[in-house]
């Protein structure tokens, strides 16, 4: 390590550890320590968050198994041309509409209703779609892949909203600090300033 490389670690020793350092003011020393505060709290809310996702992973899996136990795969059948696309893609999702269809339910009846299809698609086009126990369409069931990506997604944004509220809190406090330091100099220099003058004359 060169001498400029220990300077910079020396600066940095002083700005997170001020207590080491002999000019270091109380505020320098309650900033420092919330902030270690901090740091230790977003550390410390990793494994609860890793809990809170694994909680997610494994409701969104049981989920997934009774949706697969009620619901069924089907085959639509377009009763009437779809829409063609436009640019701004109206509809549902973008090109997408929905579409009168018939389709055969689990128990052997017939099933109709409207289903969401792509824009353009002509008239007797088959569409897999699910339906659930009374015959009506409902989303695909959840599977493994959605349980993971939804924990994972849980603790991510948990742990993510925690930093953000821990940083905000932490700005305000040094934004707090940085008015009463500035209090402070003018009251110091409203001590000094008389003498400065009258020693510049």
């Amino acid at each position: 390590m060169n001498a400029r490389q220990s300077t910079r670690t020396t600066r940095l020793a002083r700005l997170v550890w001020p207590y080491r350092n002999s000019v270091a003011r109380g505020s320098d020393k309650l900033e420092s320590a919330t902030l270690a505060i901090a740091v230790v709290v977003a550390l410390l809310l990793v494994p609860v968050m890793l809990v809170l996702g694994s909680i997610a992973h494994a409701d969104m899996a049981v989920t997934g198994q009774q949706q697969q136990r009620t619901r069924h795969p089907a085959v639509a059948v377009l009763m009437q041309d779809a829409p063609a696309a436009s640019a701004s893609g109206h509809g549902n999702g973008v090109g997408t509409s929905m579409v009168p269809a018939t389709w055969t339910n689990a128990d052997g009846s017939t099933g109709k209703g409207p289903v969401e299809v792509t824009g353009g698609q002509k008239a007797g086009t088959k569409v897999d779609i699910w339906v659930d126990q009374r015959g009506r369409v409902v989303d695909r069931p959840l599977n493994d892949a959605d349980a993971t990506a939804g924990g994972v997604l849980v603790a991510l944004t948990g742990w993510l909203t925690a930093l953000l509220v821990l940083g905000l809190v932490q700005a305000g406090l040094h934004a707090l600090l940085i008015r009463r330091r500035y209090r402070a100099w003018d009251r110091q220099w409203a001590l000094v300033e008389p003498g400065w003058n009258n020693f510049r004359h």
